[in-house]
């Protein structure tokens, strides 16, 4: 599988596309668009709202979901947990995710990272599964920062924990900061 996505901050406003490209099916699969709201809530936490359409390509499907959710730093890795909510179904996904970005120094101009991540994904009745972990996934990304503009690469591994396939995902991203 390769993602993609483009993203527009502006202050604590954001908005992004994303989409998914099954590679063996050589079709995209999956196209969500995001906006939301993001900001400080205390020294070391922020948070996030949000609302997305996920458009299921293959399948003519759609659905509508309510984001929300809080990162904590401070501690020797950054800690972030998101909470998703189907709005036109039943369905809550709860996600943990551990990170650290390690700034590797500079290109030019351009500030490089890297981060390795480790993500749990619990399930309580969305599309149908209930089950906590229902996955897990590991992965890296590259990031790069010149001026306003990010961008980045990412390798995953999402074990699907028996009840969905794994899958090596590879991403691309890039977003501009207003």
């Amino acid at each position: 599988i390769t993602e993609g996505s483009i993203g527009v901050n502006c202050g604590n406003f954001d908005a992004s596309i994303w989409g998914a490209y099954n590679d063996e099916a050589g079709r995209i699969n999956e196209v969500d668009i995001d906006l939301g709201y993001s900001g400080k809530i205390g020294p070391n936490l922020s948070g996030r709202i949000g609302l997305a359409r996920w458009e299921f390509t293959e399948t003519g499907g759609k659905n509508d979901a309510a984001i929300a959710s809080a990162s904590y730093t401070g501690l020797p890795v950054e800690l972030r947990i998101k909470a998703t909510k189907l709005l036109d179904a039943d369905g809550l996904e709860l996600k943990a995710t551990a990170f650290k970005d390690f700034q590797l120094g500079k290109v030019g101009e351009a500030s490089i990272s890297l981060r390795p991540e480790v993500r749990a994904v619990c399930l309580n009745d969305f599309f149908g599964v209930t089950d906590c972990p229902s996955g897990i996934v590991g992965g890296l990304s590259l990031n790069m920062r010149k001026g306003n503009v990010d961008t980045g690469v990412k390798i995953e591994y999402h074990d699907g924990k028996g009840r969905f396939g794994n899958a090596t995902v590879f991403g691309l991203n890039i977003g501009y900061s207003f």
